[in-house]
């Protein structure tokens, strides 16, 4: 298995999740990296849509151009924007498979299961992973990667939001809006990875708008203060 995505907490808990389930994982943090690595081996590729350097679409293409058997290996996109037009842009790309986030055990599972049988998949049936997708989403990441893991996994969150917010905030100034999209996106996807969907829907929220005013920017910042509090609580 090939997982391709660049946010450190979406990829520590997509590589949890997949161990969970027997596969053996190799990760790159972007799509030149995943150029390389899909050369290395036959795999199941789990590919991020947006990331810096080469996004999802533009490697998947390279990929398929590569030919021989790499016009047929599975390609799944990853994305925390799940409309028809992303979708219509992932399959012209030549992905095989399309999956919006948050990436659940249930989901991953159907991934598997439908992916080329040459893949060995220690899986258990959907029925058998139904469970953790009617928990929370805490709670599922503790069942399947532990407490610890999930502890110190919603620590990178918030020091990662911490950066992303004095980055919007600088960038704001600077009337970027390409930049603020990006960054409203990572946060969106992490929150939303981690069980913070309020936070994730504001992100999501200032991406369609023209311009943010710093009240918004303030209410995000508290949304996020408010989840850490609580959680120290």
């Amino acid at each position: 298995m090939l997982l391709v995505e660049d946010n450190l907490v979406n990829q520590q808990i997509a590589l949890g999740f997949l161990r969970h389930l027997g596969q053996e994982v190799v990760v790159a943090s972007d799509g030149l990296e995943a150029l390389t690595k899909v050369s290395e081996g036959r795999f199941v590729v789990l590919m991020d849509m947006q990331m810096p350097n080469m996004d999802g679409i533009d490697a998947t293409r390279k990929i398929r151009e590569m030919g021989g058997v790499f016009a047929s290996v599975p390609i799944v996109a990853m994305t925390a924007n799940a409309s028809d037009e992303d979708r219509i842009l992932c399959a012209n790309a030549g992905m095989s498979d399309f999956q919006s986030k948050p990436i659940t055990l249930a989901k991953l599972a159907r991934i598997l299961a439908r992916s080329d049988h040459a893949v060995t998949c220690a899986c258990p049936s959907v029925n058998d992973v139904g469970m953790a997708i009617s928990n929370t989403r805490h709670q599922e990441i503790a069942e399947v990667l532990g407490q610890e893991t999930l502890d110190e996994l919603l620590e990178t969150f918030f020091s990662d939001a911490a950066a992303i917010l004095s980055s919007l905030s600088a960038t704001m100034r600077q009337d970027d809006p390409k930049d603020l999209d990006s960054m409203l996106h990572a946060l969106k996807g992490a929150a939303s990875n981690v069980g913070f969907q309020e936070i994730a829907n504001m992100a999501q929220a200032l991406r369609h708008k023209l311009i943010i005013t710093n009240s918004e920017l303030l209410d995000l910042m508290r949304a996020v203060d408010e989840e850490r509090r609580s959680l120290a609580a």
